[in-house]
């Protein structure tokens, strides 16, 4: 038998038994998609709306807006770091465009080192002078980081150092008690395999979030695309909803911004939502008709209501489709009512 005697100095674990533990439901901000204190993934092919989706989510927590099911949003601050866009001409103008409030919608604008030199903010290496930076903001609700393989500093396809460069991260959502949401890439050819394993990198990226979401474009440009939940540690998976992209004047500007526009809601599994995606709700639909229609100028609501009526969709579907474009105004041309699309005013060149 080894004899074997502990070092008293050497340190050790600390074990503590289930009763000195309190039990904590998930504090789920959006039921089944969006948690305090956890890591959210949203991945997708190019040119599909990632961010865009993350910008509108975290637009209407900026507001008490709605999240795509309807639900209402809770209000606070939200910061978002993003390699990929850049914030004065596409970031802020699309959260805006959504919905949210300017002033609590926050950026991580540069870094100071321990030299004092101001330089790029870099995730994979100032997480913890960002910790300091978070102090700042005791309203805080949700942190975006675009794209989430840039938090990596050592090699994004071994599980070991994806783990040990996403940890930080995670620690700072648990500590701040936030939604942390990242933005990635499915990676290329590897359409029908299980979504999970189609995210770019190792499988910890699709290991490590508690709640894994896909975007997905149907077989047109301009078509609805899908979100998908495809992977969830915490809740189900399966379901989604309907989005198109679109663009809208931005309030008080003359240019414009994509957002998104949510359709129905969507049941099924993640491989066969993302497999088939040609289905339109009939809001979908009556957006699309809308813009057929007033393509080339106004259209009287008389003939609206026929061509409403030939494709099979109801008045009360064709307003709300509508509601959703705030550039379709109502105006009285004679003795009729007509709609037409406000097209902005060509914004003047300035240089920056």
């Amino acid at each position: 038998m080894t004899n074997w005697h502990r070092d008293p100095f050497a340190g050790g674990a600390e074990i503590k038994r289930g009763k000195g533990y309190l039990m904590e439901k998930i504090a789920w901000i959006w039921p089944g998609w969006l948690a305090r204190g956890k890591l959210h993934l949203i991945g997708g092919q190019k040119g599909a709306g990632k961010s865009t989706i993350a910008f509108d989510l975290l637009a209407q927590m900026t507001c008490g807006g709605k999240f795509p099911d309807g639900s209402t949003a809770p209000v606070g601050d939200v910061l978002v770091w993003s390699a990929e866009d850049d914030i004065k001409d596409t970031i802020l103008p699309r959260m805006v465009v959504a919905g949210g409030d300017r002033n609590r919608i926050c950026f991580v604008d540069s870094f100071t080192g321990p030299d004092g030199v101001k330089r790029a903010f870099d995730p994979s290496t100032d997480i913890d002078g960002l910790f300091v930076a978070l102090r700042d903001l005791p309203d805080l609700v949700a942190i975006l980081i675009d794209p989430i393989v840039l938090a990596m500093a050592g090699d994004s396809h071994k599980n070991s150092e994806t783990r040990r460069g996403l940890q930080p991260l995670v620690d700072a959502a648990v500590e701040r008690n936030v939604v942390l949401i990242g933005v990635t890439h499915f990676a290329k050819g590897t359409q029908g395999q299980d979504p999970i394993e189609r995210i770019t990198g190792s499988l910890a990226f699709g290991a490590i979030p508690r709640v894994v979401m896909a975007a997905a474009k149907g077989d047109s440009e301009d078509g609805p695309r899908r979100l998908v939940r495809i992977g969830s540690n915490i809740g189900n998976s399966g379901g989604g909803f309907e989005y198109l992209l679109r663009q809208d004047l931005v309030p008080d500007h003359d240019f414009t911004a994509q957002r998104i526009v949510w359709g129905k809601h969507l049941v099924g599994s993640p491989l066969e939502l993302l497999e088939n995606s040609q289905e339109k709700s009939k809001k979908i639909r009556a957006i699309e008709l809308l813009d057929e229609l007033l393509v080339n100028g106004g259209i009287s609501v008389d003939d609206i209501k026929k061509a409403a009526q030939a494709n099979g969709i109801s008045w009360r579907t064709m307003e709300s489709a509508k509601s959703e474009d705030k550039n379709i105004i109502a105006e009285k041309v004679g003795r009729s009512w007509h709609w037409r699309r406000e097209q902005p005013e060509p914004a003047s060149w300035t240089q920056h």
